[in-house]
């Protein structure tokens, strides 16, 4: 227990030095941008995947719609009909426009791939070619995942409703089992694509092991956080009597910002559990009882904290090495050229 008390800790200290909270907003952004794309890009790979399948087509729009924060007069029936447009053929899209599409969306992961390098202390990135077939490869990944998600829920719904003719007399407790797994796949689904960003995205050497408590942990705030801020736009937040039309653009923008953080913070764990049982950061020792500073010690101390930076410092732990190096990830600090 208190091995992972150092992890969190140390994950936030990572969290703050790497001024994540500026690459989830530049993360929110790109995602606005990207959002439309996006979907195009799903419903159109939906009407090549399951040409002659209406409804399929039909449930993967409102499964789109329903994780949008959208209501009826932020234009919500103008995006559904464009997007049923394009799955039953009326707006032709073809190959090079699909791929033209996903290279739009790609910018989305960009942003992500610039946000975890930074997290993962990554000093060289990339060349520019490998890096956008990685954003285009992730695209399309997301949208393969969005499909396995679909249909993992169609079959448990097949499943629930032939229950009694598959299970006979075990009828019920397989029906409890079904929907406990129904519920399970959307937060399964979620871990696995956070597992692969934190292990493949950043230009590090990133284990499996070391991605799996991040990748978890991400995956559990995003279902807390899609639960609690559906609970706070239908209960507290009223948008559109502020902002009108741009009710939909702020509440995105927001829900984007938070969805960031998390993923983010899902990445500094993944470090900081690195790290800790690397030996790089170790539990504090005991720490020497110190004399407490008054109330009016800690008002000056903040006050001048507003005027006086402190000394500049460097972090003591090393920076992540590229994929592609010679060697291994080590914990010795880089040593000075004598040349």
């Amino acid at each position: 227990m208190r091995r992972w008390m150092v992890i969190l800790t140390h994950a936030v200290r990572v969290y703050g030095a790497e001024h994540c909270s500026s690459f989830a907003a530049a993360i929110a952004y790109y995602a606005l941008l990207a959002l439309f794309p996006l979907a195009v890009f799903a419903v159109s790979l939906a009407g090549y995947l399951l040409r002659g399948e209406p409804q399929a087509q039909e449930r993967i729009i409102n499964v789109i719609m329903d994780n949008l924060p959208l209501d009826s007069q932020s234009g919500r029936q103008q995006l559904y009909d464009q997007l049923a447009a394009v799955t039953q053929g009326r707006v032709g899209l073809g190959l090079l426009g699909l791929l033209g599409t996903a290279y739009s969306a790609s910018a989305l992961f960009g942003a992500v791939r610039t946000a975890l390098n930074a997290v993962f202390r990554v000093e060289r990135p990339r060349p520019l070619v490998q890096g956008k077939l990685l954003d285009l490869g992730m695209t399309l990944a997301l949208g393969l995942l969005l499909f396995l998600s679909l249909g993992l829920t169609a079959v448990a719904a097949v499943v629930l409703g032939l229950a009694e003719e598959l299970f006979g007399r075990f009828a019920l407790p397989m029906t409890v089992l079904v929907t406990l797994a129904q519920f399970l796949i959307v937060p399964a689904v979620t871990t696995l694509v956070c597992l692969v960003l934190y292990r493949v995205v950043p230009y590090a050497e990133v284990r499996w092991r070391d991605a799996l408590p991040g990748a978890v942990l991400a995956a559990v705030g995003f279902e807390v956080l899609k639960l609690g801020f559906a609970q706070y736009v239908a209960r507290i937040g009223n948008y559109d009597a502020v902002y009108g039309a741009l009710g939909f653009v702020i509440v995105f923008l927001l829900f984007a910002y938070l969805s960031a953080q998390i993923v983010l913070f899902g990445a500094a764990v993944t470090r900081a559990y690195r790290e800790v049982h690397a030996g790089v950061v170790t539990p504090a020792r005991p720490a020497v009882p110190q004399r407490r500073m008054s109330l009016a010690e800690r008002a000056a101390a903040l006050v001048k904290s507003l005027f006086v930076a402190p000394e500049p410092h460097h972090a003591d732990t090393p920076p992540y090495k590229p994929a592609r190096s010679s060697g291994p990830l080590t914990d010795e600090p880089a040593q000075p050229d004598q040349r």
